[in-house]
């Protein structure tokens, strides 16, 4: 495999496939599910890349997955009838009840991790897809017992479970569209050969199936290096309205910055791209926190004190204009960030703390003018300062006067940034434990520079006496 090439999977097996996907499913209970911790196969790569670039929904790529295995071999296949996937003969037949628009769009992707491009896995591909397009029910299941044992029985009824749906649809479909996509590790250079595999797979499926469109593509090294870095704008986001300063560089982070942002800017920057991306484009884009403990849960729910205070706060229109939010502010990983003023660019963005906080400031968006929300970024691809981090960053306990931003000699001059002296302390909301006593508002008022100590000293390897358990490689 090219150098660049691995590189890139390298990268995105653990982190953009993740984002790319929205890989890891919710459970409406609450509970956390087991998470698939296992990096991304080349193959998972070339199908999540496919469907990115057809525009078949990423976020149903795990359930598309045949992998490669029994007599058809096809490593992914997807359904879509007009704007919606279809999974099963039964969901079909639900869809066509309803449907505007019966256009059948069918997806088929075979990869390989071979250095050339193989005429003649080519011509298998075309006769393979063919095969699924045109058999019947009997045909299918002959050609599918072939040889099936072990871990290639689930594949084949996967296989047979989209067949049966593509069979409830297409005789109802008003047009068909069918890609094949062969993926492969080394430089595509068109070889006469494969052209004519092409041509000839695009014309036997026009031929048999009346009314549809075919076309086989050839992803290379350069095509899938080309969708990545394609696929890899729709979780770089572009932050305005910040008020950040940077922290001394630490090992495992190339750059750490704390502050602020204006609320209704944050908003903005994390709105879904596409309207497809979320059934209501009024929450935040859901790629965006997958690696977040709360993205698993209902992210509307009260279920902390400090959100349910937050919305409350924000209710009162006559705070609007003067309100700093001082909770434990919203935890940013990328990549790579750069800052340039008060715009803030962010590659391959996550939020890591700050879920329900998000979906709190989305119900008052466009009533957020004068609203600041304290912020921790940093760009690293150390998974184990990362874990430090979220862990620092979701503390509840108060801090002490003595806290990191005092006590480390490098970070003093960074105080008087984080005082924020033209605030008053009847202005600054604080989340409060619910069993937490009252005491006077002064001592109530934390400053966002203490807030965000924890972070400062988790970063740093240091961790902060409150926030035991946050040790880097915990």
């Amino acid at each position: 495999m090219r150098t660049d090439l691995w590189e890139f999977f390298e990268r995105f097996s653990r982190h953009e496939i993740e984002i790319l996907t929205q890989a890891y499913p919710r459970d409406t209970d609450g509970q956390l599910p087991v998470l698939n911790t296992e990096p991304a196969t080349f193959h998972q790569l070339c199908v999540g890349l496919a469907m990115y670039r057809n525009e078949f929904p990423l976020v149903n790529l795990p359930a598309s997955m045949t992998d490669g295995l029994g007599d058809f071999s096809l490593d992914a296949i997807a359904l879509m009838l007009g704007p919606d996937p279809v999974f099963s003969a039964d969901e079909a037949e639900e869809l066509l009840d309803a449907a505007t628009d019966r256009t059948l769009r069918i997806l088929f992707v075979q990869a390989k991790r071979w250095e050339k491009v193989d005429e003649k896995e080519v011509i298998d591909f075309g006769v393979k897809v063919t095969r699924f397009l045109t058999y019947s029910a009997a045909d299918i299941e002959k050609q599918l017992s072939i040889g099936v044992e072990d871990r290639a029985q689930e594949a084949a009824e996967n296989v047979l479970q989209y067949w049966r749906a593509y069979d409830a649809l297409r005789t109802s479909a008003t047009k068909v569209q069918v890609t094949a996509v062969y993926a492969f590790s080394g430089d595509y250079t068109a070889p006469p050969g494969v052209t004519a595999a092409i041509a000839e797979f695009e014309h036997n499926v026009k031929s048999r199936i009346a009314g549809a469109d075919a076309r086989m593509l050839i992803y290379g090294a350069d095509e899938l290096l080309a969708i990545g870095r394609e696929a890899d704008t729709d979780v770089t986001r572009r932050f305005e309205d910040m008020h950040l300063v940077e922290l001394p560089t630490t090992t495992g982070a190339s750059k750490a910055y704390i502050g602020y942002v204006g609320a209704q800017s944050l908003v903005d920057a994390i709105r879904p791209k596409h309207v497809a991306d979320t059934a209501d484009t009024k929450l935040p884009d859901a790629r965006l926190f997958f690696d977040n403990p709360r993205a698993f849960i209902d992210p509307e729910r009260d279920r902390n004190i400090g959100v349910a205070s937050l919305r409350k706060t924000l209710a009162h229109a006559s705070l609007h204009d003067r309100v700093i939010l001082g909770h434990n502010g919203l935890l940013i990983a990328g990549d790579r960030v750069a800052l340039s003023g008060t715009t803030l660019e962010v590659h391959g963005t996550q939020i890591l703390n700050g879920l329900q906080s998000c979906h709190a400031l989305f119900e008052f968006d466009g009533r957020l003018d004068g609203v600041s929300v304290p912020l921790k970024v940093f760009a690293t691809h150390d998974e184990a300062l990362k874990d430090a981090l979220i862990l620092a960053s979701n503390t509840q306990q108060a801090f002490g006067e003595y806290d990191m931003l005092s006590r480390k000699r490098e970070l003093r001059n960074l105080q008087p940034d984080f005082e924020i002296n033209t605030v008053r302390s009847s202005q600054l909301w604080l989340r409060l434990k619910p069993a937490e006593p009252p005491r006077g508002i002064h001592s109530r008022n934390l400053t966002p520079r203490q807030l965000l100590d924890g972070f400062i000293a988790s970063y740093l390897g240091q961790p902060h006496t409150v926030h035991t358990g946050a040790e880097r490689g915990r």
